[in-house]
């Protein structure tokens, strides 16, 4: 981000609500920021609101942070104090403000009623919106830039058994997610989340078709791959690690209604032991199907 040559306006408007945007323009216009400093890599600014707020964005690398001291921006969320110095500094090197239908297009939009639909996604994992588990995290009042992940079949939902290769091809291009650029483990979340239960429930239909000894394989890899490799690729606070796990629950709940024998369940047990440290019992829980 160069603050002497882009517009920081538009730069925030990803990470604004419309309204929050507006009001800070108002601001902007009518004379409430003063004392506007440029020093190095930081612009400051007071603003004032009902009190004065110490305003200032930082340039970083790829882009700028606005930072405000007002409450509302204590939840990291940019406030019309922060919308009010970024369009009152493009005024002053005479860029234009985006206008209503960049705001409109580009503006976060809060989604009435949005929390009720994510209670009742958690509240019935096995049959969530996977578009809407993708998109979660992007209803919020702030974001960071973050990579965009479409949502595709890793593999395909067949009436054929699945093999340990290709479950192992379908895991590997979720495990790389991690290396693009702009990933983010909080706001990419909900999109690897969506697709790791995309791939579960596509093993979960093709387990029909497949042998005791090849469904124990399959879904010891769907366990350790969520042990060792997804629960580390994503920032599980808002709990969309629910979704795939109870996937994984509901093929382990399968193996007594599979006929498969204690001592196959011992030895698989085992394994999973030795595969995934530092989290206790897992053969138990995954079993207590959903």
């Amino acid at each position: 981000m160069d603050f002497a040559s882009q517009s920081l306006s538009r730069h925030i408007l990803a990470n604004t609500t419309k309204e929050v945007f507006q009001r800070g323009v108002g601001y902007a216009k009518e004379g409430h920021v003063k004392d506007l400093r440029l020093h190095g890599k930081t612009l400051s600014a007071m603003v004032q609101g009902s009190t004065e707020y110490e305003v200032e964005f930082r340039q970083g690398p790829r882009y700028g942070n606005g930072y405000c001291t007002c409450p509302y921006a204590l939840n990291e969320d940019y406030c019309k104090h922060v919308a009010a110095l970024a369009v009152f500094w493009d005024i002053q090197r005479n860029i234009e403000v985006p206008n209503e239908k960049e705001v409109c297009e580009s503006a976060i939009t809060i989604e009435h009623g949005f929390g009720k639909k994510i209670d009742a996604l958690y509240a019935d994992p096995l049959h969530a919106d996977f578009q809407l588990l993708a998109q979660a995290s992007d209803y919020g009042s702030w974001a960071r830039p973050h990579a965009k992940i479409p949502l595709v079949f890793l593999v395909p939902q067949t009436s054929q058994p699945i093999s340990l290769g290709e479950l192992r091809s379908g895991l590997k291009k979720i495990e790389r997610l991690g290396n693009l650029d702009h990933y983010d483990s909080y706001f990419c979340a909900g999109e690897v989340s969506a697709l790791l239960s995309l791939v579960f429930d596509a093993v979960i239909k093709r387990l029909e078709y497949t042998s005791n000894e090849e469904y124990l394989g399959i879904a010891a890899e769907c366990a350790i791959f969520y042990y060792n490799k997804y629960l580390s690729l994503i920032d599980g606070s808002d709990g969309v690690w629910q979704i795939p796990f109870a996937r994984i629950q509901l093929m382990f709940g399968e193996l007594q209604h599979r006929g498969i024998p204690d001592i196959e369940q011992e030895r698989l047990r085992i394994h999973l032991k030795n595969a995934i440290t530092g989290w206790g019992n897992i053969f138990e829980e995954l079993k207590t199907q959903y």
